[in-house]
């Protein structure tokens, strides 16, 4: 996996994993990665190429005796030694992505109808105002309508297309083109999806001189749902007291 002109693939890492906050697996790693552009992958098994990289990263700089930015915590996990994790955060960890890809498999299983509600639900929570959900056979390729208003500064008028896919479904440069041309002119577009995005629709997506379509994959979805603790997928944060001694 060749690292693009911006960054180095531990660098990507390590951007990836201060993001989420916990360890992940390098599978999970190299997908965010894709995702958000940081890298392009010249190699046919580009997780295989992360995890080689990050284990490298960590034998050279014991080599050198640097301070380690990586852990690796068996299985495939790493994390980073500034948040480093132990045993009870990698189960947390494994639990929560195994919450996550539950909650995907089960917004996939929604009705076209209860998906789209289900996202106006979403919108409601992140603040959105002036939220009107489509007709699903009168849609014209939008979904949802929505204001976001960030602390009465700047409003922007959304156009929101949600699309159900199995969580390796993939939406394409065509799908987000597609959303933008069905945009009204005071509009930006919100691609919500159960799937991942390919790194082409996630170019095009940021494309310059185009209107911008803001993103939204099966995970980021999932994780936004735990986070709202969403009332009508019955989601809740579990709460525990933990005790040390100085």
């Amino acid at each position: 996996m060749a690292a693009n002109k911006v960054m180095s693939i531990a660098d990507a890492a390590e951007k990836v994993l201060a993001a989420a906050g916990i360890p992940m697996h390098y599978g999970d790693i190299t997908e965010r990665i894709q995702q958000e552009g940081f890298a392009v992958s010249a190699s046919q098994t580009p997780a295989i190429s992360v995890y080689v990289c990050i284990r490298a990263d960590i034998k050279q700089r014991t080599q050198n005796g640097q301070p380690q930015r990586f852990e690796f915590l068996g299985k495939g996990n790493f994390g980073l030694t500034a948040s480093k994790g132990d045993a009870i955060t990698l189960k947390i960890a494994e639990h929560n992505k195994a919450t996550m890809e539950a909650l995907v498999a089960k917004m996939h299983g929604l009705t076209p109808a209860e998906f789209e509600a289900l996202v106006g639900e979403i919108l409601a929570l992140l603040g959105f105002e002036d939220i009107l959900v489509t007709k699903i056979t009168k849609d014209g390729g939008i979904d949802a309508h929505g204001t976001l208003n960030v602390q009465d500064a700047l409003k922007f008028s959304v156009g929101v297309q949600a699309k159900r896919l199995k969580a390796d479904g993939k939406v394409s440069p065509k799908d987000i083109q597609a959303l933008r041309g069905s945009l009204a002119s005071d509009q930006v577009g919100l691609f919500i999806t159960t799937g991942v995005f390919t790194l082409g629709a996630t170019k095009d997506a940021k494309k310059a001189g185009m209107r911008p379509v803001w993103l939204i994959n099966g995970q980021k979805l999932a994780q936004l749902v735990c986070e709202l603790e969403l009332p009508s997928l019955n989601v809740k944060a579990a709460h525990h007291l933990v005790f040390d001694v100085g």
